[in-house]
């Protein structure tokens, strides 16, 4: 039981060494346009359009290099126009801009042969030149598909699917070297690298899209030892629209096997996920909500208990023009885990199984703007809160478990009490410049975030006199048994004292700076720099 303690506070300590800063939550269109020769084309009207983008169509014109840069689109399929005189018009649809990658679309205008001649291409091709990491964007209809005929969808499951990918390792890293954002905020939980309490995990058809990166990803995501995996929800849109999943898997849906019976291992599953979204006002407002219910039931072969979870995960969100250069998104995501008979074995009797409750909480904000044509500055902060309790199911602290070391058998009560209640405050920004000369473009990010947490915990022993929760001054006791002739002996009780409830905290500063360098149209170089520095009080 000591070293549980210790592991505990491993894993906090652990916590509070996690770099947090922006990550991106949009993605952006390069249009290139050229004439017959392949010489660039200036001074073309570019326009974009599409369902995902707030505020409606942009329009751009085309530099000197023949290009037109659009920033902050949501992710989705966009149709684009290009149009100058004596030209033809090029219009292009389902020109897909996934999360976190720019796409180029180059555009050939031949001379128009007569006035408002316009080629339409449905089918378009389109590349990204700046990628240089190893990475996959999974969108909505593939995740709406994912595992479609399971009884559950989780976040992960995409990103299983990476290559390179085993149970969420990458390339070898191991699980506490991943890191997760939703809507720009981290959401990490630290000691096995996984999402913060199954928080967001559940309720995979809230999300629009899911980037998974695993390797050459630049200096502002930071921790790049195993898998960064951004997640973007929903925003709702000009149309209203929702979706309603429910999955149930009772024993009759499962099959008998060599070393399965269900009729000695019953189980049960429920989960249930409503969304919708759509404008509050068209063009300048939207909201999306998506509510998630989750029920399952376990009776392991042989154990007098049955283990019973409910989960309930509402999530919602508000994107709002707020003018024409600015954007202001809010989305609040939380959960209520509750377990009933949470060790449920054969080797756990009725009266010492524990129960173990969870209810985080998070809300991310972000403010995105455009300074000026050649800059661009984007604000987040997040809140995240973690509340942790368990205990004996009785609900007794004083009686004294008994653990048989010959059986293996725990009895009378479960031997340990916790809890912890930890808060997590982020704050970050960057401050991107697009530099252009007449052959060559820089795209300078630099980046600053601090991270405070705080947090108190208790991890102690049950037998305490008078059922006391964990305290410096009391003592907490487990009997152990032995077993000679089948019958119980009593062969040695220890007495453990901790330190009761202890605070813990710590700041995290973490800053970046790189840079996107196009030599040529096709060839792209970045470099950059990152430094992270922590101090704690413990």
């Amino acid at each position: 039981m000591r070293g549980l303690g210790v592991l505990v506070v491993g894993c906090l300590i652990f916590l509070y060494s996690i770099p947090a800063i922006a990550q991106d939550t949009t993605g952006r269109m390069m249009v290139r346009t050229s004439d017959a020769d392949a010489a660039p084309l200036p001074g073309v009207t570019v326009t974009i359009a599409s369902p995902s983008l707030i505020g409606g169509a942009r329009t751009g014109v085309t530099d000197e290099r023949g290009e037109a840069l659009f920033l902050t689109l949501g992710p989705g399929s966009y149709e684009v126009s290009a149009a100058l005189r004596g030209f033809a018009t090029q219009e292009r649809t389902e020109v897909r801009v996934r999360l976190g990658s720019l796409t180029a679309l180059n555009l050939a205008m031949p001379e128009a042969t007569f006035a408002g001649e316009i080629e339409v291409f449905a089918e378009t091709p389109v590349i990204d030149p700046q990628q240089i990491g190893i990475e996959q964007v999974f969108d909505a209809d593939y995740i709406e598909k994912t595992a479609i005929g399971t009884w559950q969808r989780f976040a992960t499951s995409p990103g299983e699917q990476s290559p390179g990918a085993v149970d969420q390792q990458f390339f070898g890293s191991i699980d506490s070297e991943n890191a997760w954002f939703l809507d720009g905020i981290e959401v990490t939980q630290p000691s096995w690298g996984g999402l913060t309490n199954g928080a967001a995990n559940f309720g995979i058809d809230a999300y629009d899209e899911i980037e998974v990166k695993t390797g050459g990803y630049e200096a502002e995501y930071g921790r790049a030892l195993g898998g960064v995996t951004s997640i973007v929800m929903k925003s709702g849109g000009n149309e209203f629209s929702g979706s309603l999943d429910v999955r149930y898997q009772p024993d009759a849906f499962q099959e008998s096997g060599v070393h399965f019976d269900p009729d000695l291992q019953e189980s049960m599953n429920l989960a249930i996920e409503a969304t919708l979204g759509g404008p509050i006002i068209r063009d300048r407002l939207w909201f999306f909500l998506s509510y998630y219910y989750g029920e399952s039931e376990s009776t392991p072969e042989g154990a007098p208990t049955t283990r019973r979870g409910k989960v309930k995960a509402p999530k919602a969100k508000l994107t709002w023009q707020i003018s024409e250069a600015w954007r202001g998104v809010a989305t609040y995501f939380g959960s209520e885990f509750s377990y009933e008979n949470f060790l449920s074995s054969r080797s756990i009797m009725p009266e010492a199984t524990p129960y173990m409750r969870r209810e985080p909480d998070h809300l991310a904000l972000e403010t995105t703007g455009m300074l000026s044509d050649k800059a661009m500055w984007t604000i987040r902060g997040g809140l995240d809160r973690q509340p942790f309790d368990t205990g004996p199911m009785r609900g007794e602290l004083e009686p004294i478990a008994h653990l048989n070391f010959a059986t293996g058998v725990l009895s009378n009560n479960f031997f340990y009490q916790g809890w912890n209640d930890i808060d997590r405050v982020q704050a970050a920004t960057d401050l991107t410049w697009f530099l252009s000369g007449e052959r060559t473009t820089h795209e300078l990010k630099a980046g600053l975030a601090v991270t405070d947490t705080g947090a108190t915990m208790a991890t102690c022993s049950t037998g305490t006199p008078g059922g006391v929760r964990c305290s410096a001054d009391v003592g907490g006791l487990v009997f152990y048994d032995f077993q000679i002739a089948e019958n119980d002996i009593p062969y040695q009780m220890i007495e453990e004292f901790t330190a009761g409830p202890v605070d813990l905290s710590s700041t995290l500063w973490s800053g970046f700076v790189q840079d996107a360098w196009r030599p040529t149209a096709d060839l792209t170089v970045k470099a950059g720099l990152r430094y992270d520095t922590v101090r704690y009080d413990i």
